[in-house]
């Protein structure tokens, strides 16, 4: 941290470091003003000089009549010496005394030359003038002083005049005097106000000089800090499997992509910077929504996609991109972060076979119930169609008998036909004619239930391929229906209402485990509704086609969803069941099915105590980024 005091300091010294500085510039000037003034000094000397020996003026009122070469030597000798010492050094601080000596001397020789012939007064107050440029008041008193001090050593001592003449020059030197002193204290004042201007203004440019080197300082350490900052970040991204990238979607090429693409695809980064190169490793099926993701994000979207990359060793890889547009950039620029999802793409497809082995699992002691049943029967009636052969059977013989017997002539027409109705009233053959044809139909229709509903489990179990195919959701609804009877049958009645839709393309494993574990739900909150009563409750279960779209309704007569819970239904692991009966994954997966992966819809509506109404809504044909997902 910087030390108040050390700063205070080197402001103050900074300040009067500043303040001299313009000082000094005028210092030079005036000292150049005077190489110009003191020739012209010289040149007026001499002609005063010239005017006294050639002009033969008369004697001086004192009786003085000075010698006009000793006083050109004089002002030679004086004002060719301060000459050569401002040449020296115009703005040093002797330089300045040296003319400020210098002009006091040289009017005193101006007062002897002119011999009271001139008023030489003139000239002190030009170079009172000339001196105050200097700021220098102690200076400029000094001159004042000293030249007022050879006025008055002139007149008494040098050149002393007549009595009435002395009388007459003291009496104008007060008022001489005063001017001059007016004079100089009007210059020494501005010399003050001089020299604080001058002060302030380092001050203030101190100031300015101070804030700028801080400013400086503190950009050059943040500067400092945001490369390391930025090298950290690059080396900490670049050591991570996310690949960053930065592509120009005019030209096609990546102006900047990480270095562990090469780690992680197989391509060196600088084969990215080729036009196109990118768009050339996504999957052919892939490619347009790729590209539809890239025209959203340079309209300002954030988008993310999955898609399928080729790696350079074969094959191919399933990623997910984040893109957005780049801030503060012109031109087409899009920023993203891809990720290799291909083992998560793969424990999500077990995770979704082992859910549906789950669910039957969990159903499968109501499916084992439910083929029970009609196998019960068709063992029923199979007992009944054996007893039954037996008895035909021996009818058939009696008859077979009675036609040997008959033949041969060994019974009467009456005998035999008394026999024949003996042997069939033996075996009730008008129950039996009546009966085993329905006990075979009970049969082949028990068979028919079975088979259904083994068909069902293998169509829900069976493994999905992954690809999305048009598909009869009535059909699906009705399987799923069958091998979750057992989940409803006891406390709801069914009822469907499937209109005519059209085939759907969709994942058909995906889109019936998801409408299961709404059933399923639908169920267990009719079951908790009409605990401890003997009422049932209602299911049903429609289709319509709305447009481009198939709306699957799922209602149900349960208590319906609590107000305070609505918007956490599709949370995971949210739900409201007793432990060991759900683990809240159930609508998470419905709304991942029939949102994520399908782009379809799913909502409720629901009024406690009521009941409550899921709606699924899945596209026709969805979008292809579907496809890609």
């Amino acid at each position: 941290m910087t030390n108040p005091d050390l700063t205070a300091e080197a402001l103050v010294a900074r300040a009067e470091e500043l303040a001299e500085a313009p000082r000094l510039v005028l210092h030079n000037a005036v000292g150049r003003t005077f190489q110009i003034v003191l020739p012209l000094q010289w040149l007026g000397s001499g002609l005063l000089c010239w005017l006294q020996y050639a002009a033969r003026l008369p004697m001086s009122p004192c009786g003085r009549d000075p010698n006009p070469w000793v006083g050109m030597a004089l002002s030679t000798l004086l004002n060719g010496a301060t000459f050569a010492a401002i040449r020296s050094g115009a703005g040093r601080i002797p330089t300045r005394y040296i003319i400020g000596t210098s002009q006091v001397l040289f009017y005193a020789l101006l007062l002897d030359i002119s011999a009271g012939h001139f008023d030489t007064r003139l000239y002190l107050f030009v170079s009172l003038g000339f001196i105050a440029f200097y700021r220098d008041a102690r200076l400029l008193i000094a001159v004042a002083g000293a030249a007022l001090a050879a006025q008055l050593s002139y007149g008494a001592l040098v050149c002393p005049a007549p009595d009435s003449a002395t009388r007459e020059e003291f009496g104008q030197f007060p008022t001489f005097g005063a001017w001059v002193l007016i004079e100089c204290g009007v210059l020494a004042l501005i010399c003050h106000r001089g020299n604080l201007l001058f002060r302030r203004i380092g001050w203030e440019q101190a100031q300015v000089e101070l804030e700028r080197e801080d400013s400086h300082r503190e950009l050059l350490q943040r500067t400092k800090q945001l490369e390391t900052t930025n090298e950290q970040y690059r080396a900490l991204l670049e050591s991570t499997s996310a690949v960053p990238w930065e592509l120009d979607d005019g030209t096609g090429a990546c102006r900047y992509i990480g270095k562990q693409v090469q780690r992680q695809w197989g391509w060196a980064a600088e084969r990215f910077q080729e036009a196109g190169f990118l768009f050339s490793c996504v999957h052919v099926d892939d490619g347009p929504a790729f590209a539809q993701a890239l025209e959203e994000a340079v309209a300002s979207h954030d988008v993310a996609i999955e898609c399928r990359f080729r790696l350079s060793a074969g094959g191919f890889a399933h990623i997910r991109s984040f893109i957005r547009h780049a801030p503060n950039e012109k031109g087409r620029i899009v920023r993203g972060i891809s990720i290799d999802i291909t083992n998560q793409k793969k424990l999500e497809s077990e995770l979704h076979q082992a859910q549906k082995l789950e669910s039957v699992g969990r159903l499968a002691a109501g499916v084992a119930h439910e083929i029970n049943t009609p196998v019960q029967f068709v063992n029923d009636n199979c007992y009944f169609l054996r007893d039954a052969v037996s008895q035909v059977g021996e009818v058939l013989r009696t008859y077979q008998e009675v036609f040997g017997a008959t033949t041969a002539g060994q019974l009467t027409a009456a005998a035999a036909r008394e026999r024949i109705e003996a042997a069939e009233r033996a075996a009730d053959l008008p129950f039996l004619s009546e009966n085993m044809p329905t006990a075979v139909e009970r049969s082949l229709e028990g068979l028919e239930r079975v088979a259904t509903i083994v068909r069902s489990m293998k169509e829900f179990s069976h493994p999905d391929s992954g690809a999305m195919s048009s598909a009869d959701l009535n059909a699906a609804i009705l399987s799923t229906l069958t091998i979750a009877r057992n989940e409803y049958k006891y406390v709801a009645d069914m009822e469907t209402r499937l209109a005519d839709i059209p085939l759907v393309v969709c994942n058909v494993g995906e889109f019936n485990q998801a409408f299961l574990n709404i059933l399923i739900n639908a169920a267990h909150a009719i079951e908790e509704a009409i605990r401890g009563t003997d009422r049932r409750g209602a299911i049903t279960v429609s289709t319509r086609q709305d447009g481009t779209a198939v709306v699957i309704s799922v209602q149900d007569t349960g208590g319906g969803i609590p107000e305070a819970i609505q918007s956490k239904i599709f949370d995971p692991f949210f739900s409201t069941k007793e432990i060991g009966r759900g683990t809240g994954q159930g609508l998470t997966i419905a709304r991942t099915v029939i949102v994520d992966k399908h782009r379809g819809g799913l909502a409720f509506e629901s009024v406690p105590g009521v009941g409550t109404t899921f709606l699924i809504r899945l596209p026709v044909n969805p979008a292809p980024i579907e496809a890609a997902a």
